[in-house]
């Protein structure tokens, strides 16, 4: 089947999101913290395919986070000396005592039946400086003048701020009326919307979805996101079956033609470290399957990320839409292999994993 998001070699991606603080503990000590956000995992992903891509958040200047992120958002093609990701920031201040910060999150981990529990300091209310983010903040006219034609972003970031939705929604239309497609990951934090904006993240997703060409979202985002009903989230053993799958994805593109595909990944938690992982994608009205493996899990979160980030990149550059969706999946599984929320395995050895090499040493 053709890809219909095949771009140029040169077609810039673009996130636009938070960073984050993140620490992990557990038994009362951190065993990894670091620097993450959804948007900035998924450029990462993409720039470790080898497209040009670029990251559009706030940046706190004085702030002691600060050289740690600007490192994290810096690739380099060590054979040929090109940037492959880079940052547009929108910078704010920051004196030591008052000003801006970046957002937190805390991670209380599981173990066994046990799930992991995050807990959040983020929105203007914890001075964070993305949670103020406007239009006008980046010229997006200009950045598809230096080459952008994909703009991803997600529901954390659309609902941290009072006009960061409107933000998404500005750049989307510029990367369109550029001629370049976009993607949603709805990543629904309901506790999140509902205290920083006062409002459920369907009324504000309602509003992001007539420019989205390609949305992710699990069966629990869809429901909750959009409000399409769907299979019981959160019971031991419940089932996210193709069928389920496919009649979501139909009513989503059924209420937004626009949205050219609909992605989402399929994990059945077994224990904390254990989880079947795979995924569905309607593209094009037309199912593509990633049946669920058993995977090892040191650190869940990241896994969709690298995903969707490494899928879009596939698509970008001409993969068909079965070998994007593989390439994904074995993303998302090698991201839940390690420490940390960005994926650190080379795109070459998730090729080879896609196209079914066996998980044995070489020598």
């Amino acid at each position: 089947m053709s890809n219909m998001f095949t771009l140029e070699a040169s077609a810039k991606y673009l996130a636009l999101g938070a960073m984050v603080r993140y620490e992990k503990w557990l038994d009362g000590q951190v065993v990894n913290h670091g620097f993450s956000g959804g948007e900035a995992n998924s450029a990462v992903a993409v720039a470790n395919a080898g497209r040009p891509t670029v990251m559009a958040t706030a940046i706190v200047e004085g702030h002691p986070y600060t050289p740690a992120i600007g490192r994290m958002l810096s690739r380099v093609d060590p054979a040929s000396g090109v940037h492959l990701l880079c940052v547009e920031p929108k910078r704010f201040s920051f004196d030591g005592v008052t000003g801006h910060n970046y957002g937190r999150v805390i991670y209380e981990l599981g173990t066994g039946p046990v799930a992991d529990e995050a807990y959040y300091q983020r929105g203007a209310a914890n001075r964070e400086a993305a949670a103020l983010l406007k239009p006008g903040d980046f010229d997006f006219e200009s950045l598809c003048a230096q080459g952008v034609r994909w703009l991803h972003s997600g529901g954390i970031f659309a609902c941290i701020g009072a006009q960061t939705y409107e933000l998404i929604i500005h750049g989307m239309q510029c990367v369109r009326q550029a001629g370049g497609y976009t993607s949603f990951d709805l990543n629904v934090r309901t506790k999140l919307a509902r205290e920083l904006l006062r409002r459920e993240p369907r009324e504000v997703f309602a509003q992001i979805m007539p420019q989205v060409s390609l949305l992710f979202g699990n069966e629990e985002d869809l429901q909750t996101g959009l409000g399409i009903e769907g299979p019981a989230v959160g019971e031991k053993g419940a089932q996210f079956t193709k069928d389920d799958f496919l009649r979501m994805a139909f009513e989503v593109v059924g209420r937004y033609p626009n949205i050219q595909a609909v992605v989402s990944s399929v994990r059945l938690v077994k224990r904390r470290e254990v989880h079947l992982w795979g995924a569905y994608m309607l593209y094009d009205r037309q199912l593509y399957v990633v049946e669920p493996e058993e995977i090892t899990v040191v650190d869940r979160v990241g896994g969709g990320d690298a995903c969707g980030g490494t899928l879009v990149a596939a698509l970008m550059g001409g993969a068909d839409p079965d070998m994007a969706l593989k390439l994904g999946v074995a993303a998302g599984a090698a991201c839940a292999g390690t420490w940390g929320d960005m994926l650190q395995t080379p795109y070459a050895r998730l090729v080879k994993a896609a196209g079914g090499a066996a998980a044995r040493i070489e020598r």
